[in-house]
């Protein structure tokens, strides 16, 4: 499980530059509001004192926050106040959002925005937005988040000019791209936002641009992460952490811990991920957001279940478990309940891990959970296996190839619509150039046009202004093709993608049917019992290695990177068998004996004398290399 920060409270309640520079400095803020406050009269001004009191509170005493809010509220009604009613509907929508009731948090931001609306408060309007946007995205539905956040795009692009706004809401952009894997455009996004952010100068923006840089940086962190770059990730979230820190803005602190935690633990360190986890916990408890405190204490018992702690690790898994079910969302409870499966499967218990897999599976069938319902059949395979019910193993097992050849094809799917929108966007920056240089080279010819009817006459001007069209032309059809080029650069760079992806899906569907045949062997060997049932398993997972029709889409995307590779081949020998043609095929691919071997579903032995009859058959040389006489064919 790949932790990803939430960091989109830091954008929807960072409205007053609540964070000055050190706990010391906030605290004499807060007692200032505070004096303030208590001798105000209830008028629009003591709305707005509550509204600060609200932001001041938000990350270290939530309940406290609340209560101010609920108090703005009913000050602002009282004495119809409208901004302040719309103010105050928005940081009720902010509470409910921090401590996870999505329901509660879009009715309050929704009733937030109306009123906005009807007030024509351009910048109350992008602050609701955000925090639909920010509720959309807690609840995965990453298409309308964008969607909120495009608008508010233009509007801080145009009427608002709110850089500092701009700047985060990239970085909003880049977290769902993140989400989805989408990690080219993640980045691209992410830059934007740094880029933007390290720029700014204006003094309005000073108090708050720290935090918003530690957000982007926290951003870049998870990209980097999930590359598999943790010395880069980590050096990103421990200055993001530290600014946190200086900033005394605790719920991201504690954030940023779980994720430096999850570094750690991917690394396999597992010590240091879990003091990290237990600083989280600690600080998380502190400002109540039972959230974190959940996922602190999975991640905790994933450390333990991989140090053999089972005992430990239960313990950890069963306290995350019951803070889970405090809160609304349900993808959590799914990923605790798989890790229980995953411990106690570990332990030795299946039967443990059963009652815990099947709540899985059905809360992730559920909620549509793709990921965690395949990975829910994969253990419930692996806890029937235990216990020797092989056909309920092998249903189970089915029904995960299934979902996981799914999850590939969607997947792909993905990338396709990844380096879409990626070409997309580039051709419309393209023709954006295009057209520019078009108004430039039209209004300089204009120039050049009256100057010469001026200086030489009418019949001179327009042989001139023939040839300067006629140059311009030329300029043009030179781009277009250029534009042309990287258009087929760019497709054959995806096929080739493409039809790397599909082989290591072969690669990888035969490693897992071969370790469970594996398995199945043994238990063959060592147990009388059921033969007869266990015999006929084998034969079917041996049956379910690569099909034809795994070769027919194999071949297509091959033959799209490849042309004619077949018909070249057998110009040089006619007599190649089918097999030995898919032998070249995967060596040209560049997979090892033991890939090639997985996916022909033969030994690596076999491989190797299967290479040296194509080699004879080809009457290589013995100085010549076979595989560099495929590379280059």
């Amino acid at each position: 499980m790949k932790v990803f920060g939430k960091t989109f409270l830091s954008v929807i309640f960072l409205s007053y530059s609540v964070y000055l520079s050190a706990q010391e400095a906030r605290s004499r803020y807060v007692d200032s509001l505070l004096q303030v406050y208590q001798t105000q009269i209830e008028d629009s001004n003591k709305v707005n004192t509550l509204s600060l009191l609200y932001n001041a509170y938000l990350y270290n005493d939530v309940e406290k926050a609340k209560n101010y809010a609920v108090e703005e509220l009913d000050l602002a009604r009282e004495i119809k106040y409208e901004p302040g009613i719309a103010q105050s509907l928005y940081d009720l929508g902010g509470y409910y959002y921090y401590i996870f009731l999505l329901d509660s948090s879009r009715k309050y931001f929704h009733q937030s925005l109306s009123l906005y609306t009807e007030l024509r408060d351009l910048s109350g309007q992008a602050k609701a937005n955000q925090g639909l946007a920010a509720s959309a995205y807690a609840n995965d539905d990453y298409e309308l988040a964008l969607s909120l956040f495009n608008d508010n795009i233009e509007l801080y692009k145009g009427e608002l000019s709110d850089s500092l706004s701009l700047g985060s809401t990239y970085r909003n952009i880049a977290e769902i791209h993140l989400k989805k894997g989408n990690y080219k455009i993640a980045l691209t996004e992410c830059m934007k936002s740094l880029k933007i952010l390290e720029s700014l100068t204006d003094p309005k923006y000073i108090a708050d641009t720290p935090i918003y840089l530690a957000d982007t940086q926290t951003c870049l962190a998870t990209i980097e992460g999930n590359l598999g770059n943790y010395k880069k990730s980590t050096s990103y979230y421990q200055q993001a952490l530290k600014i946190y820190r200086d900033n005394d803005d605790k719920h991201f602190e504690a954030r940023t811990l779980i994720d430096i935690g999850c570094n750690y633990r991917d690394l396999k360190d597992y010590e240091k991920a879990i003091d990290y986890f237990e600083k989280s916990i600690v600080l998380s408890k502190e400002i109540k957001n039972i959230d974190q405190v959940a996922t602190s204490l999975l991640c905790q018992g994933e450390c333990y279940t991989a140090m053999k702690q089972f005992q430990k690790a239960v313990i950890l898994l069963e306290k995350s478990l019951s803070t889970a079910k405090k809160m609304q969302g349900t993808s959590t409870l799914v990923q605790i309940l798989n890790q229980l499966g995953v411990t106690y499967i570990a332990y030795n218990k299946p039967n443990d891990a059963l009652s815990y897999l099947d709540k899985a599976i059905a809360m992730a069938d559920s909620i549509g959970t793709k990921p965690a319902l395949r990975d829910g059949y994969l253990n419930r395979a692996k806890s029937y296996a235990m216990l020797h019910n092989y056909q309920l193993a092998y249903e189970d097992y089915q029904k995960f190839t299934a979902i996981n050849d799914s999850i590939f094809n969607s997947t792909k799917s993905q990338q396709i619509e990844e380096l879409r929108t990626i070409y997309d966007t580039e051709k419309k920056e393209q023709q954006i150039v295009l057209q520019d240089k078009e108004i430039a080279i039209l209004a300089n010819e204009a120039k050049i046009n009256r100057l010469q009817k001026l200086l030489l006459g009418g019949s001179l001007g327009l042989s001139l202004l023939v040839v300067g069209f006629g140059f311009y032309g030329f300029r043009q059809k030179i781009k277009r093709n250029k534009v042309e080029r990287e258009k087929v650069d760019t497709e054959l760079a995806f096929k080739r993608k493409e039809l790397t992806t599909h082989t290591l899906h072969l690669v990888k569907k035969n490693d897992l049917l071969a370790d469970l045949q594996e398995k199945l062997n043994e238990i063959r060997k060592s147990s009388a019992e059921n033969k007869s049932e266990l015999n006929r398993l084998v034969q079917l997972i041996k049956n379910d290695h690569v099909a034809e029709k795994d070769w027919e889409n194999f071949k297509m995307y091959f033959e799209q990177v490849h042309q004619d590779f077949d018909v070249k081949l057998r110009n040089k020998i006619d007599d190649l068998t089918n097999n030995e043609i898919r032998l070249a095929a995967l060596m040209k691919m560049n997979l090892t004996t033991k890939e090639i071997a997985n996916v022909l579903n033969i030994s690596p032995e076999s491989v190797r004398k299967a290479r040296y009859r194509l080699r004879k058959k080809l009457k290589l040389p013995e100085d010549d290399s076979l595989s560099d006489f495929l590379f280059a064919l």
